[in-house]
This record gives C-alpha cells, sequence and structure tokens, in this order.
C-alpha cells in the first residue's frame, strides 16, 4: 500500500497514545464522504488509526486512492469480531481513544466538518 497506512495488529492502536479511531470500509459510501474530515483530523496533529470492516487490501487500496489516506495505521477486521466488541453497528464510526486505551467519546456514523475542531480537542486533551 502506497504511503503511511500499513496493515497493524490491533494491539499498536493502544500503543500510540491518544487517537482516533475510525472503523470503516471501501464499500461505505457515508467513509468516502468524510474523508476529507478524517484528513483535517490528522493534517491537526491527531493519529488517525482505522479497522477497515469485511474488506479486501485491493478494495481499500482503490478507496484510499480515490478518497485520500488520513490514516497512520490500518488494522482489519475480517469477521466484524472487533467492531462489535466496540460496540459498532455500522460504518463509519469513530471513537476517541485516551493513552490507556479507553473509548472517551464515540461517534456513530459519518464525522461532518462541524465536528472537527471537537475531536481534535478531545483527542489532544485525552491523557
Amino acid at each position: 500500500m502506497k504511503g503511511h497506512a500499513k496493515w497493524a495488529p490491533l494491539v499498536v492502536f493502544i500503543l500510540l497514545g491518544p487517537h482516533l479511531l475510525n472503523i470503516f470500509a471501501s464499500w461505505c459510501i457515508p467513509c468516502a464522504a468524510e474523508a476529507p474530515q478524517l484528513k483535517a483530523i490528522a493534517d491537526a496533529g491527531v493519529p488517525v488509526v482505522g479497522i477497515a470492516v469485511r474488506d479486501r487490501p485491493e478494495a481499500l487500496a482503490r478507496f484510499l486512492a480515490r478518497n485520500g489516506n488520513a490514516f497512520r495505521a490500518i488494522g482489519a477486521d475480517d469477521a466484524s469480531q472487533v467492531q462489535m466488541a466496540m460496540g459498532s453497528s455500522g460504518v463509519p464510526e469513530s471513537f476517541v481513544i485516551d493513552g490507556k486505551g479507553r473509548i472517551l467519546n464515540q461517534v456513530i456514523g459519518p464525522i461532518n466538518p462541524q465536528d472537527v475542531a471537537g475531536l481534535v480537542a478531545a483527542v489532544k486533551a485525552a491523557r
């Protein structure tokens, strides 16, 4: 995969410290719509990591080429086990994770432009 996104073990997400975790899929239209907001969050210095749900590497590569790549790392969740364990029922869904791996905030549905500043502040405040 081009860029800095890599398929990564999910334990990496805890080791990153405070971050935004985004559950998404290449086949998800609202996931493509929120891509500019994820880029804005990453550009503000917030680590954004992803979990690609029921996806294939080649489809994911095309999605990232079309919509941009805001992710520091991407993990695969082929059977939606991580998604369900986190209490997520759909894509996209995002979580503010603190430095101890705790969920502080959950955004159900796509991140909208008006959500960006609040999410950046929430992740930066999460220690």
